[in-house]
């Protein structure tokens, strides 16, 4: 869901970020170097993606699907939204 948030970062290069990473938080994580080494990440990307805990909120999207009544589907064992709001909790209960 993050890298959906992120100015910049489509479906295409979202694709191609999980298929050289193979999980979300890999991508999350991934030092400048190794992002730049996707293609179509360059510099500006590379660092919008590094610095997504200052530019996005991950946990105030999650409380509004949640409040619109949407369910967000996850491939690894969690079939619901997490009930915790904190960043770095929602990042390690929805990537991994």
């Amino acid at each position: 869901m993050v890298l959906n948030l992120l100015e910049g970062i489509g479906a295409i290069r979202t694709r191609q970020l999980l298929e050289f990473f193979r999980v979300a938080t890999k991508v999350l994580e991934a030092p400048l170097a190794a992002l730049r080494r996707v293609k179509g990440i360059g510099d500006d990307l590379a660092s919008t993606i590094r610095q997504w805990e200052t530019t996005t909120d991950l946990a105030g999207e999650l409380k509004r699907v949640e409040e619109f009544g949407a369910r967000l589907i996850f491939q690894k064992r969690t079939t619901s939204i997490p009930s915790c709001y904190g960043k770095s909790t929602i990042l390690q209960s929805c990537f991994t």
